[in-house]
């Protein structure tokens, strides 16, 4: 092999365990796949009350966010009926739900 940066063999590494697991079936789905998974909580502009249960929850990316169920996040402290259609109507314009 050429002399590779640092980077390009980590990427030769994950592009040969991606093409082995494919092989086998098995398909791994990245964050990057959707960067919006990546995003704050803080940017969706959802309301403080429910901003600062997230906090408290520790639940700081909307990729934390769709793991959580309705069930859950009723729940939290500070989260109504209200707060969970805000939420929802939120995730729905990104084209994501809540877990059911």
């Amino acid at each position: 092999m050429e002399n590779l940066t640092r980077d390009q063999l980590k990427e030769l590494i994950k592009e040969s365990i991606r093409e082995v697991l494919k092989e086998e079936g098995i398909q791994i789905k990245s964050n990057n796949e959707n960067p919006i998974l990546n995003q704050k909580i803080k940017s969706l502009n959802l309301s403080p009350m429910v901003l600062n249960a997230f906090t408290v929850n520790k639940i700081y990316i909307v990729a934390d966010l769709i793991k959580i169920s309705r069930k859950r996040l009723n729940g939290f402290r500070n989260i109504g009926k209200k707060g969970i259609e805000e939420i929802e109507l939120k995730l729905k314009e990104l084209d994501l739900e809540l877990l059911d």
